[in-house]
């Protein structure tokens, strides 16, 4: 039976987005490579996706193999593309992109997956995946690369953004006694 961990970029300030709906991410590096591609996405391991995540992944990954890209990148890109991958909506038909979709509640489409894949399966991204299945307690090892981008919004600003607010209830509770 495999495991889930739940794995996404992150701003200091607990942002997985832009305000305007743009996914937040460190520029490339060696170390970006050694530390964080390579753990997330490796020969074999299935990812777990929800839709958006995967509309943004299956229209970029397939064209990051590019010439122009460092050989690095272009080795990621080429795993990228081959790594199967499971995406969790009800909406989606034939996806592509050597992806099967899983229907259903999430919990029990969860448990289909952890008990048809063995090791590690990385949940890559999904805010909603990773809001609902860390809403369930603290057992999703989870791991998050941090950027210097910070999306300061204002205390009337409706809260449309995720943060690790939603997720961790000590989190929330410290950020509302700091208001204070």
């Amino acid at each position: 039976m495999g495991t889930l961990t739940v794995a996404m970029f992150m701003t200091l300030d607990g942002f997985t987005e832009t305000p305007q709906g743009d996914l937040i991410s460190p520029d490339w590096s060696d170390e970006m490579q050694q530390y964080w591609s390579g753990a997330n996405a490796h020969e074999g391991q299935p990812l777990l996706y929800g839709r958006t995540a995967f509309e943004f992944n299956s229209a970029y990954w397939p064209t990051a193999d590019v010439d122009s890209n460092p050989d690095d990148y272009r080795a990621f890109a080429r795993t990228m593309n081959a790594l199967p991958k499971v995406v969790l909506s009800n909406g989606l038909g034939e996806v592509g992109w050597n992806a099967t979709v899983e229907r259903g509640p999430l919990a029990e489409a969860v448990g289909r997956i952890k008990h048809s894949h063995d090791g590690e399966i990385v949940a890559v991204g999904g805010i909603s995946i990773a809001t609902a299945w860390c809403r369930r307690g603290p057992s999703t090892p989870a791991r998050s690369c941090s950027t210097t981008t910070r999306c300061v919004r204002s205390a009337t600003e409706p809260p449309a953004l995720w943060s690790a607010d939603a997720v961790h209830p000590a989190a929330r509770a410290r950020r509302s006694r700091a208001r204070s």
